[in-house]
């Protein structure tokens, strides 16, 4: 009986010491594989997603680039420096400039990369000509820029003429084709359409600051005198002073100018000094006008109104006694 009870405990034994090790097989040959092949396959997964990454931003970088070597000037320094003088000068008499100069600095910087012209311009023109030839440079797809430009009143009051003088440098690079044009025919209409486009869109036949006031009416079909007049009442005005900006300053010695534009609009006004104005509601004199902007006398009140601010960023000025 005793031995037959031996023989139980020791096949008991000998099974959970069999279970064990079988377990211990089984996570050693069958769960740590599985395991380890998953966490490799999602570390493969991240670094898939990585390189996919990568590789969008390198195809972005690409297009990127692709973009701006065909911006550049042709490669040969020599032929670019002539294709490229001459489209200025025709930009330049094309913006309706007089008695303009297109002269060649020479290479203003160079290395293994880019080499970088310079350019100066000067002329007389109008604030129209100056615009379009800005906007020439703008929409024209080449990599060059204004990067100094002085502009001075000439004559009188009434003269609109401006003398112009600016700073134009044209860059080219290394990896740019050598092509014996500089902006193609097709780039040249889609240029001239947008340059065209953005003239209509802001030019504005009248200025809103103008202040009009209409003749009374007569009469007309006069009404019965038992009928009661209902007037309506009058709408309020919006106010849009803080799209009044200054933009500038012209000092002269006989009469100096403010320039003003209207970004609701984009209608351009110029004052001098002792003219009214009235934006919006805002009424007042100009006073005097300086190099940083201009003082206002509105209500009997001194303000300061600076260049690149709207009439409503005014400072008060303290009251002299």
């Amino acid at each position: 009986m005793n031995s037959n009870r031996t023989k139980v405990y020791v096949l008991v034994i000998l099974g959970v010491i069999l279970l064990f090790r079988a377990q211990t097989l089984f996570n050693q040959y069958i769960l740590r594989p599985i395991s380890d092949r998953e966490a490799g396959l999602k570390e493969l997964k991240q670094e898939l997603v990585v390189q996919n990454r990568m590789q969008e931003r390198i195809t972005e970088l690409r297009r990127e680039n692709n973009r701006w070597v065909k911006k550049s000037l042709p490669k040969r320094p020599g032929m670019a420096a002539t294709l490229y003088q001459n489209w200025l000068a025709k930009s330049v008499d094309s913006a309706g400039f007089e008695n303009s100069q297109v002269t060649p600095a020479g290479v203003f910087d160079q290395n293994d990369v880019t080499t970088q012209l310079s350019y100066g311009v000067i002329g007389t023109t109008t604030f129209e000509g100056l615009r379009k030839l800005l906007l020439t440079l703008e929409c024209t797809p080449l990599l060059h820029r204004v990067t100094e430009m002085q502009i001075k009143k000439q004559g009188n009051e009434y003269d609109d003429e401006l003398n112009i003088s600016m700073n134009v440098e044209a860059l080219i690079l290394d990896s740019a084709s050598d092509r014996e044009e500089l902006v193609s025919v097709s780039e040249q209409k889609k240029a001239k359409a947008e340059i065209g486009k953005r003239i209509s869109k802001d030019s504005a036949p009248a200025s809103p600051f103008l202040v009009k006031r209409n003749k009374p009416k007569g009469d007309g079909n006069k009404r019965k005198k038992d009928t009661a007049s209902v007037k309506a009442p009058d709408p309020k005005p919006v106010d849009y002073s803080d799209k009044v900006v200054q933009i500038g300053t012209i000092l002269s010695n006989t009469v100096s100018e403010v320039w003003v534009v209207n970004e609701k609009t984009n209608a351009q006004s110029i004052l001098v000094e002792g003219q009214e104005f009235d934006f919006y509601g805002v009424q007042g004199t100009v006073e005097s006008i300086d190099a940083d902007g201009v003082i206002l006398k509105i209500d009997g009140v001194s303000y300061r109104w600076n260049i690149a601010e709207s009439i409503q960023q005014r400072q008060k000025l303290p009251k002299v006694e």
